[in-house]
């Protein structure tokens, strides 16, 4: 399911991932998708995971659109 909003970019072999996911999953706090295990897995357990995001949806935090944080780039 992909939610409205801002995402993280993201190298291979990792795929881009949505802004308000990536507390869920172990991953630095950089604009773009960096585990800190080398790869992408939830903290908790699925069941806890689906649980803990609709609980965070009904307190109010709903996906939306975010301010965009990206890296600068040189000119070539």
């Amino acid at each position: 399911l992909f939610l409205p909003g801002g995402w993280l970019e993201a190298s291979a072999p990792h795929l881009p991932l949505e802004v308000w996911k990536a507390p869920f999953f172990d991953l630095y706090d950089e604009p773009k998708v960096k585990p800190r295990l080398g790869v992408v897995v939830p903290q908790v357990p699925l069941t806890r995971l689906f649980a803990d995001a609709w609980q965070r949806y009904r307190d109010g935090d709903i996906p939306g659109y975010t301010e965009l944080r990206t890296e600068r780039y040189r000119r070539r």
